[in-house]
C-alpha cells in the first residue's frame, strides 16, 4: 500500500509592510520588492499567505471623483472632494441650488433619511444626480427630477454617504480563489466598523484566512486598496499590514491499519521462524 501525503510546516515568516516603504506606486497602489527567501519553494512544497493584522486611517474621502458630480438647471456641479456628513451635503447643495433658484432651498431628514428640495418659484428648475445619486439616495444618475412652487424632488431612496462598508486588499498573487467566474486578486476583505478619522484595525489569525499561493517564487509584491468594484480608495495618509507566510512541505504519512497489518505480519512471520526451529531442534533429537 502506498503512504498517504501530509503537510508539515517548515518555516512561518511574518512580514510588516509600510505604504511608506513602497519601491514605487501610490498609497493604495504600490509595489515592494520581497526577499526571495520568504516565497521560493521547492519541489513538494508550497506555500500559504494570509493578512493576519492591519491599520488603516479612516480618512479618504467619502465624496471623489466618483460621486461628486450633479447637474442643476443643466449646469453641472462639483461638490469639493473631501469627508461629508449629510448636513454637510446638503449645505453644499444649496450654494448650488441659489445660483440656479435663489427661492429653492434644501433640508435633510435624520428621521426619514431622505433629502427635500423646495422652492416658492413658479418656474421649473431641472436636476440629474449625475455621479452623486447614491449619497443623496436617488436610484440612478440619469433621471431627471423637476422642482417648482407645485412639485418638491425629494430623495427616492435612502441618502448614503457612508460609500464603504468595507475594503479589499487585492495583490498580485496568483491564488485559487474565484469572484464572479473569475480569478480573483482579493486576499482579504477588512470591514469598516468605526467612525471616521479613527484607525480601522483588522486582527484575525484564524487558519481559515489562509491562502494557498501557487507561484514557485515572486520578486515583488503589488498591492491595491480598492472598494468591491475594484475601485481605488483615495488615501491621504499611509497604512500597515502583516503579512504571514508559511512554507509547508509534503511528507508521506503511513495509514495506521498498514502499520497494524505490517506488525500482525511480523509477528506471524517471527512466530513461523520460531516454529520452524523447534522443529529442526526436535529432528536433530531423534
Amino acid at each position: 500500500m502506498n503512504g498517504k501525503k501530509s503537510l508539515k510546516l517548515i518555516r512561518r515568516n511574518h512580514i510588516f509592510i509600510d505604504t511608506s516603504h513602497r519601491n514605487s506606486g501610490n498609497i493604495n497602489d504600490f509595489r515592494i520588492i520581497l526577499n526571495p527567501f520568504w516565497t521560493q519553494v521547492n519541489q513538494n512544497q508550497q506555500l500559504k499567505i494570509a493578512l493576519t493584522d492591519a491599520t488603516i486611517p479612516y480618512n479618504f474621502n467619502n465624496i471623489n471623483s466618483t460621486n461628486k458630480t450633479v447637474i442643476i438647471g443643466g449646469t453641472t456641479y462639483n461638490l469639493e472632494e473631501g469627508n461629508y456628513s449629510t448636513f454637510d451635503l446638503a449645505n453644499s447643495l444649496q450654494t448650488f441650488i441659489s445660483i440656479e433658484d435663489s427661492n429653492a432651498s434644501i433640508t435633510y431628514s435624520a428621521i426619514t433619511n431622505k433629502f427635500t428640495i423646495r422652492t416658492t418659484t413658479v418656474g421649473t428648475t431641472t436636476f440629474v444626480f449625475s455621479t452623486s445619486f447614491k449619497v443623496f439616495g436617488f436610484a440612478d444618475g440619469s433621471t431627471t427630477y423637476n422642482l417648482s412652487s407645485v412639485s418638491n424632488v425629494v430623495s427616492t431612496g435612502l441618502a448614503n454617504v457612508l460609500l464603504y462598508n468595507d475594503l479589499y486588499i487585492r495583490t498580485n498573487l496568483n491564488t485559487n480563489n474565484i469572484l464572479d467566474n473569475q480569478i480573483s486578486t482579493i486576499l482579504c476583505k477588512v470591514p469598516i466598523d468605526v467612525a471616521p478619522f479613527s484607525n480601522i484595525v483588522y486582527s484575525n489569525h484564524s487558519v481559515d484566512n489562509q491562502i494557498t499561493f501557487n507561484q514557485k517564487s515572486i520578486n515583488f509584491l503589488h498591492v491595491r486598496l480598492t472598494d468591491i468594484d475594484d475601485n481605488l480608495i483615495p488615501m491621504v495618509d499611509n497604512y500597515s499590514f502583516i503579512l504571514t507566510i508559511e512554507l509547508f512541505e509534503e511528507i508521506d504519512i503511513q495509514d495506521p491499519l498498514e502499520e497494524v497489518v505490517k506488525l500482525l505480519q511480523d509477528l506471524i512471520l517471527q512466530r513461523d521462524i520460531i516454529e520452524k526451529k523447534k522443529k529442526v531442534r526436535k529432528n536433530k533429537l531423534l
